[in-house]
């Protein structure tokens, strides 16, 4: 049995959205924001150029090898072992970034009830969803991105127009850009996920550049305004010492009630998006029949299924700052080595790609700032 291809481009747009937004702007701008001060929106729109010059990496990797697994597909390229080791690598980022946005989910949820393993019933769900097909899992995608996007919407148009008080700005150095930058990066770091299910996709190679692209770049104007409109209600130390920073700051209960419920889809849409592409990766890079089983509606739910155990046992044995360290830190390395590995496919003319994005220029540029990020981080492991 092969998998289906249902994938269309609006839903490929909304799957890239729906795997961007999430524990990123709802969670770790709070962090970010205790690094950069009141520059957290000059980290965002740095975190934000490295992702939009690697999105055209993606885009010219997925348009040349528009093959289920995405980022193992691509490095197989070069060769099998690095396919192995950068695949096995992103499954381990992948479940680290499940987890952060799980634990998201918990916080924002206990501000409304406190339920015990409230995580883990989320994954259940997510299982579920996951396992039913890749098209129910698309709808369920969509609708969840959209009503996230209105959330932040509410946010942005209530803190631009409040009247409450301005907050005083802190002002930081360019190491605390940086690293905010790094942080801020984690919330990108979801672009490209449609990758990973191209052959579930319909014209794959015209469609997922498209969606890559433009999904980084609403999610840039989205996250400026968000950071804009945040800092204008509370102050980056108030910001900083909340897991539940967008929830921080708003005097109206309405629409804190919005972001909350925001928080708690945008969580589960990019811990849906998680679960899916990291499934795909295993299943791409297996030979195990237990994993490459397919169910009627052709997923791998076998794969589903370990995927959200693993990212399960993860949510109950680590705290969150750790993980969004280690997470953010694992993402940004590999997105720089997939940079390096469109130039190392293309010189060595192994592959020939349907488009080119001012090549070489975007991949040097975006490797280069990725590894400064990369290094502006590793401090905080101390």
């Amino acid at each position: 049995m092969k998998l289906k291809r249902n994938l269309n481009l609006t839903d490929s747009i909304l799957f890239e959205l729906g795997g961007i937004i999430g524990a990123g702007i709802f969670v770790i701008i709070g962090l970010a924001a205790s690094k950069a001060g009141s520059y957290i929106p000059i980290s965002i729109l740095i975190a934000g150029i490295a992702s939009i010059l690697t999105a055209f990496t993606y885009a010219e990797l997925s348009s040349a090898i528009p093959e289920e697994g995405g980022e193992y597909a691509f490095s197989k390229k070069i060769s099998k072992k690095l396919g192995l080791i950068v695949g096995g690598g992103w499954i381990i980022a992948d479940v680290l970034a499940a987890s952060t946005v799980m634990l998201g989910f918990t916080a924002y949820f206990n501000l409304i009830l406190t339920i015990p393993f409230i995580s883990i019933i989320g994954l259940i769900m997510l299982a579920l969803i996951s396992v039913s097909g890749v098209k129910k899992s698309a709808l369920a995608n969509n609708a969840i991105t959209l009503l996230k996007i209105i959330a932040l919407v509410v946010f942005i148009i209530f803190a631009l127009t409040s009247t409450q008080t301005p907050q005083p700005a802190i002002q930081t150095g360019s190491e605390g850009i940086l690293a905010g930058a790094g942080l801020m990066f984690f919330a990108f770091s979801g672009f490209g996920k449609i990758t990973e299910l191209s052959e579930e996709v319909k014209n794959p190679e015209k469609t997922i550049p498209k969606a890559v692209i433009v999904g980084v770049v609403i999610v840039i104007v989205i996250y400026l305004l968000t950071a804009i409109s945040a800092l204008n209600i509370a102050s980056p130390q108030q910001l900083s010492t909340t897991v539940t920073p967008l929830a921080t700051g708003i005097s109206s209960k309405v629409v804190q009630w919005i972001i909350i419920a925001g928080a708690l889809l945008a969580t589960l849409s990019v811990a849906l998006t998680l679960i899916n592409g990291a499934s795909r990766i295993l299943y791409s890079m297996t030979k195990n029949k237990f994993i490459l089983k397919l169910n009627n509606e052709g997923v791998p739910s076998n794969a589903i299924i370990i995927i959200s155990t693993v990212i399960a046992l993860l949510t109950l044995a680590v705290k969150v700052n750790t993980v969004i360290y280690l997470a953010s830190m694992a993402l940004i390395l590999f997105y720089a080595l997939l940079n390096l590995a469109l130039i190392y496919l293309k010189e060595k003319k192994t592959i020939k790609t349907k488009y080119s994005f001012f090549y070489p220029y975007p991949q040097i540029i975006a490797f280069i700032t990725l590894i400064v990020l990369f290094f502006s981080l590793t401090p905080m492991l101390g």
